[in-house]
């Protein structure tokens, strides 16, 4: 069933230039030493600021910087006119004057140009992030569960309007003094429910950008009313829009470096619990990444298996399952894991960003990677990037549309699991020799 998904990761060579592999990694390797050390005094703002001026340098001077950067440029217009063409091939009534793929597509590149103030690409690209008006009671519903507190008690009208409010301007200003979170690993919380017969699994799960640690909480207490397993979660802060998107450009492409904390600090976890879960003989350590978590994951893993130890990439290969959730991502070594899964909705504008992307050779990052494409578990017709509100949800009302889908054929537990009726085989991944 799942041969179309965990293809065959021979054919996914791996593209870079051993020059560009190694050319700054003792750098790296000592500033992240440092930033470390920073990161113990829990001063967020001196280690963002010299991870940047640091990172910055390396890449400022590298030839190649210039062109991707006019690739990039080039690269978000082409997705903006791609999420146009879905928009309009969406409205699209009629077919009888040219076929609707072919009029959607002129009037989709028109839509993302100053003719037309580049509205509709505006129009079509917030609805690829926040979905139809119909997913959005699904959506406010999420994020006040999201500020309740840990055991689900209303925190108190005042308290729930100060969580409002700092949400709202740690998305919008950088740095907002008055919500300081730090990037760290916690442990499940205690709202989280458990079910003794998956004991010998290890969850842990990364978020994207614009998360705090109130929407990380929220999306981890929804990966376990969906799958009955704990969840760790590496939460990455946000510090504003602003500033979690060039932290993406930083990991996409490699433009002013990328010594990002959630990449160095999900390393760490996976190396821990991966040995940890081998000594506990455990079966299976489950990794889930949405958004710029697909990003982080892709490096790391990508890190991992060309400058970890042996057993720690070992251990990767017998016993790591990754399941993506809008891959945006450059850089994503099938080879590296047990098996590896990409869910995406076809009208999410994040996941045009990297798995949809139509050039993918194209697109190209610092160290010469163009975009990977994964094994995708594609949903047509789908609109919307929120982990619960446009993938989580609908994985719960309707996950007949994920059928191909392995997390959802073998992992989910309860009234809405679909495997049980079906004989579903172990999905496999062959590994290069």
């Amino acid at each position: 069933m799942f041969d179309e998904i965990g293809k065959d990761t021979s054919s996914l060579q791996r593209r870079r230039s051993p020059k560009f592999l190694d050319q700054y990694e003792n750098l790296e390797d000592g500033l992240e030493s440092i930033l470390t050390t920073i990161e113990y005094t829990k001063s967020d703002q001196v280690v963002d600021s010299i991870r940047f001026r640091f990172s910055y340098l390396p890449t400022i001077l590298e030839p190649m910087s210039l062109i991707v950067f006019a690739k990039s440029l080039i690269s978000v217009w082409i997705v903006l006119a791609s999420i146009t063409i879905q928009g309009y091939k969406f409205i699209l009534p009629f077919d009888n004057v040219l076929p609707i793929d072919i009029l959607a597509t002129i009037l989709g590149y028109v839509g993302a140009t100053p003719f037309t103030f580049f509205l509709p690409s505006i129009v079509c690209a917030t609805l690829g992030v926040v979905g139809l008006p119909n997913s959005w009671k699904d959506g406010m519903t999420e994020l006040f569960l999201a500020m309740e507190d840990d055991l689900g008690a209303d925190r108190g009208f005042l308290e729930f309007g100060k969580r409002i409010w700092n949400t709202t301007m740690t998305v919008l200003i950088p740095f907002w003094p008055f919500m300081k979170e730090t990037c760290q690993e916690y442990e499940p919380s205690a709202s989280q429910v458990f079910d003794p017969v998956v004991d010998d699994e290890v969850w842990i799960y990364i978020n994207g950008i614009c998360t705090t640690r109130d929407l990380n909480k929220g999306n981890c207490v929804k990966l376990n009313q969906l799958f009955h397993r704990k969840v760790y979660s590496v939460h990455n802060p946000t510090h504003s829009m602003w500033y979690d998107l060039l932290e993406c450009a930083m990991g996409k492409v490699g433009l002013f470096g990328d010594l990002v904390p959630p990449r160095r600090l999900l390393k760490k976890v996976l190396k821990h619990h991966l040995h940890q879960a081998k000594k506990d003989g455990k079966k299976k350590v489950v990794l889930i990444a949405h958004s710029q978590g697909t990003i982080i994951t892709g490096r790391a893993l990508e890190e991992m298996g060309r400058r970890g130890d042996p057993e720690t990439t070992a251990l990767m290969k017998e016993m790591l399952h990754v399941y993506l959730f809008a891959n945006c991502a450059n850089v994503m070594p099938v080879e590296n894991v047990k098996y590896l899964e990409n869910i995406s909705n076809r009208k999410d504008v994040v996941a045009w960003l990297g798995e949809f992307f139509p050039f993918p050779n194209f697109w190209v990052s610092n160290d010469h990677e163009s975009i990977d494409k994964t094994p995708t578990v594609e949903i047509p017709n789908h609109w919307g990037h929120l982990l619960n509100t446009h993938y989580l949800i609908p994985m719960r009302k309707n996950p007949e549309i994920f059928q191909k889908s392995a997390l959802v054929q073998q992992l989910m537990i309860g009234k809405h699991d679909v495997s049980s009726s079906m004989d579903v085989a172990e999905p496999k991944v062959t590994k290069q020799e």
